[in-house]
């Protein structure tokens, strides 16, 4: 039930984030092209993953029937999906640490076609973590935990930075206005900036929360000789989490970012 409305809603509301940054000139921006980013994997497991997911739950309860088969195929397309959100989050907190640490070739440096490239290239290392399981299903599960491990320390370490390196700013700011005693002069940019990156320390925030779970039972089972059953209960219980994030973050668009809500109302206004 719990895979069913968030399915929905990851759909609906992922759909009308693709849509928006798709059709509005103004969020057509390196920031907006990783959001769509984040919004496709998003959407894909809203798609397929969390239905392929509960119809595969329905038909092992109620014919006792394990299709390994099927299974392969629906523990392939998660860690697509699954792999393109983490990497796309974490692409997304570092292109915010350049924009603070670069803002001056900012816009030079990181373009709309090198973030598109950018996009490209998570994808084909997504699919790629995806058909490890085609040859080692142990190397799929030490990829697992090395990959969103390391996102979780880089999103992390990169969040710490731009606090630092925002802070110092902001001090620097505030000197130089009261030696000009011109207050507020130089702060619009820093502001609109600080409110970006909050945007996207809200979707991380809900990223750890339905993530942690799973990497912890993913590492403690990857340590266990024997998995008992309550383990294998555990991880599909803490996958439904890591599906609920999905139907979050649109939310999160439509409180914190104003251009990108605005837009998601227009899209869905001419489909209706």
């Amino acid at each position: 039930m719990v895979n069913g409305v968030s399915s929905f809603a990851a759909i609906l509301g992922n759909f009308a984030a693709l849509g928006a940054i798709w059709r509005t000139a103004s969020l057509h921006s390196p920031s907006h092209i990783f959001l769509f980013g984040l919004a496709l994997s998003d959407f894909g497991v809203g798609l397929f993953v969390q239905p392929t997911f509960t119809a595969l739950l329905v038909i092992q309860l109620k014919t006792a029937m394990y299709n390994a088969h099927y299974w392969n195929l629906f523990i392939f397309a998660q860690a697509v999906f699954v792999a393109a959100t983490a990497l796309t989050l974490t692409t997304v907190s570092v292109d915010k640490l350049m924009a603070l640490t670069f803002h001056l070739k900012y816009n030079a440096v990181l373009t709309i076609k090198r973030a598109c490239i950018v996009l490209i290239l998570i994808w084909i290392a997504s699919i790629g973590y995806g058909s490890t399981l085609l040859f080692s299903r142990r190397l799929h599960r030490d990829l697992n935990i090395v990959i969103f491990t390391s996102c979780l320390v880089v999103n992390s370490v990169a969040y710490f930075v731009i606090y630092r390196i925002a802070r110092r700013h902001q001090l620097q700011i505030h000197k130089q206005a009261q030696v000009l005693a011109q207050p507020g002069k130089g702060n619009l940019n820093m502001k609109n900036y600080r409110k970006s990156v909050i945007s996207m320390l809200f979707i991380f925030i809900s990223f750890l929360i339905c993530y942690v779970p799973y990497i912890f039972i993913r590492v403690f089972r990857h340590f266990v000789p024997r998995n008992p059953i309550q383990i294998g209960l555990a991880l599909r219980l803490s996958a439904v989490i890591v599906y609920f994030n999905s139907c979050l973050n649109p939310l999160i668009y439509c409180w914190r970012m104003r251009e990108l809500r605005r837009g998601m109302k227009n899209f869905l206004k001419t489909l209706c």
